[in-house]
Parts: structure tokens; sequence; C-alpha cells
């Protein structure tokens, strides 16, 4: 086996979970690089730079992979999670290869990866539209209810609010019935 690699990737500053992507690129003939966990770990975790290298990387520390997109001066400005299967092929692929020390030189700040799923801000972005834009005020007072399970205390702004704050959980009830009327 040839230690090339076709794969889709999605890369962004703090990467995604595949089933998160909404758009991917396809990368040709990567090579795979195997690496201890923590050079893994501090790529996927902190803005830097790989000395003497640039262009794209397939790490790996036979567990965990992912792509890194480099620039010409070797700092990381993209990662990409892989694909289930791609992961899979290339973690078994880089236990047969000898580990390769890289360089790393970490700038200092940490990455923040967005731990809300996509489907749940759009779910979010959907109600606060329906109900800003919601001419019938019953129909406000209905979906304050079936949040709060009272009206007495109804308010527009607190069901708003309520609903930027809260999990996909909570918000699902009313994104269920909203899609259906």
């Amino acid at each position: 086996m040839k230690n090339s690699f076709n794969l889709e990737v999605n890369f962004s500053r703090s990467p995604r979970q595949t089933y998160e992507w909404t758009k991917t690129c396809t990368t040709i003939h990567v090579k795979a690089t195997r690496v201890s966990t923590r050079v893994l770990h501090d790529v996927l975790m902190y803005d830097g730079k790989i000395v003497g290298e640039s262009g794209t990387l397939l790490l790996s520390d036979t567990v965990n992979v992912a792509a890194i997109r480099l620039d010409k001066e070797g700092n990381i400005i993209a990662r990409s999670f892989l694909r289930f299967d791609d992961e899979l092929d290339v973690a078994e692929f880089s236990a047969n290869l000898k580990e390769t020390s890289l360089e790393v030189v970490l700038a200092g700040e940490k990455i923040h990866y967005d731990r809300e799923l996509s489907i749940e801000t759009e779910m979010k972005k959907y109600l606060i539209e329906r109900i800003e834009n919601c001419p019938d005020e019953d129909l406000s007072k209905y979906l304050y209810y079936l949040y709060f399970d009272e009206v007495s205390n109804y308010s527009r702004e607190k069901l708003l609010s309520s609903i930027e704050k809260s999990s996909i959980d909570r918000n699902m009830k009313l994104y269920n019935f909203l899609i259906e009327t």
C-alpha cells in the first residue's frame, strides 16, 4: 500500500466534525506522517508554526488523524478532521510508519472550538426569526406556553432570550410545532 491518500476535507481555523460539514474540498495524494500524540494535540489546540514544512500535512498518532494546512512559512492556517473511514485507514497505515519528529513552535493562542452544532444554530435562527416576525400575538403566547408551560408572565423578549441561550433539546418542541404549522 502506497503512502498516498485521496481525502475529502473541510479546512477551517477550528475544524468541525464531518457530520457538521457544509462544504468540502478534495485533497489529492497527501502522505501520512506519524507523529507523537503531543505534537498532534499541539497543532490541533494552538496557533503556531511547523518549522521547515509547508502545504498540506496529514498527521496521525496511530489513533487520531488530522489534515493541517500550512502557509509558505509553515504557519498553521487551517485544520480538518477526516471522514470516519478515512481516519481509520490513515491511523491503521500510520501504525506501520516510523514516528517523525516535527518542530512545532506554538504561538500561545489556544484555538476556540465551537461546541454548538450548526444545526442547533440554524434552529435558533429559524425560531427567533419566526417569533420576531409573528404578527399574531395569540400564536406568540401559545409558543411561550409551549416553552414555559405557563402564560401569566408572557414576554416575547423573555422567550427570544431563552431560545438563544438554550440547547437543542429545549428548543426542539417549538421547532417541531412551527415546522408543522
